[in-house]
């Protein structure tokens, strides 16, 4: 059965819309969030709060009525099974991230966010993020465009990108993963500020970092340690809008005639790297790419 995107996309932006009138209440009352905080896993960093379940519990519901068959996967319900694993099939699958910046969310950085995306096969078709706290709500359907507030993708166009030297690049740190992971991750900012980059730059969300680039915002973003969820419906955005996303390194086994853009991306791999649209093309985006890809140090990650 062929799936209807366009109205798959309406109903799933009303949901989004009333889970979002949810998250921007709870971001004005502060005293409610001090008292709700927890911490996953014993790490200090990485914090949970009710509004992450309860926009999760209502997405789960009401998507779940709508699209009986559709299976899902939220942050919130893998980080409380047992692997703590992201399963994937070639059923479509809803990939929902409730808060996208929680810690932002807790200390009142209005840069927080809802993600869905829908996967179809494994792959990202469909993809919401919306940040309720400066209402702007990005859109995609794969082959459709990308959109913010339903005005194409990227805002800021015919802008050449010409050199790692005249970028703008932007990466996260992550929950902690240990001072040599830290290093490492401090250490590849700093292989850009070296460059000389014009800068690097953080939001504390990745989703709403890949919005950056996808609207022209950002030249590069670079992460390790984001989950599936993290990325799934910012994913489409962004490739929507013209940008690219891959690995930090060239899959095993790929055939060399590959270009960089085309690479397949593990969506489970933890490690992302991603480009603008740019005015030069494909091939000079593959070959940007490949310039960072020697600057970036990597490290192993358990994947989801």
């Amino acid at each position: 059965m062929e799936l209807n995107l366009e109205e798959i996309l309406s109903k799933v932006k009303e949901l989004v819309l009333k889970a979002g009138e949810k998250v921007k209440d709870a971001f004005e009352s502060r005293e409610i969030i001090n008292s709700s905080i927890e911490v996953k896993h014993t790490n200090p960093t990485d914090l949970v709060t009710a509004i992450d379940k309860n926009v999760e519990n209502y997405l789960f519901s009401s998507l779940k009525e709508i699209y009986p068959s559709f299976l899902l996967v939220g942050e919130e319900t893998v980080s409380s099974t047992e692997s703590q694993k992201v399963n994937l099939t070639d059923t479509p699958t809803w990939v929902i991230d409730p808060v996208d910046g929680t810690t932002n969310f807790v200390h009142g950085f209005p840069f927080v966010c809802i993600c869905v995306g829908l996967l179809v096969k494994k792959e990202p078709v469909l993809g919401i993020v919306y940040n309720p706290v400066l209402n702007e709500m990005y859109t995609a359907i794969k082959g459709k465009g990308a959109f913010i507030n339903n005005k194409k993708l990227p805002l800021i166009k015919n802008t050449p990108l010409q050199s790692l030297n005249k970028s703008l690049f932007m990466t996260e740190y992550g929950y902690y993963l240990g001072e040599d992971k830290v290093n490492i991750k401090v250490g590849n900012a700093k292989s850009m500020l070296t460059i000389p980059a014009h800068g690097v730059r953080s939001l504390g969300s990745c989703a709403l970092d890949m919005c950056q680039v996808a609207r022209g915002g950002a030249d590069f973003y670079f992460e390790i340690g984001i989950h599936t969820w993290d990325l799934a419906a910012a994913s489409v955005i962004l490739r929507e809008s013209g940008g690219a996303i891959v690995g930090y390194r060239r899959p095993e086994g790929l055939d060399n005639s590959i270009s960089i853009v085309d690479e397949p991306f593990d969506l489970n791999g933890r490690k992302i790297l991603c480009i603008r649209n740019c005015i030069e093309g494909k091939e000079h985006q593959s070959k940007l790419l490949g310039e960072v890809r020697k600057l970036l140090k990597d490290f192993e990650i358990e994947s989801d």
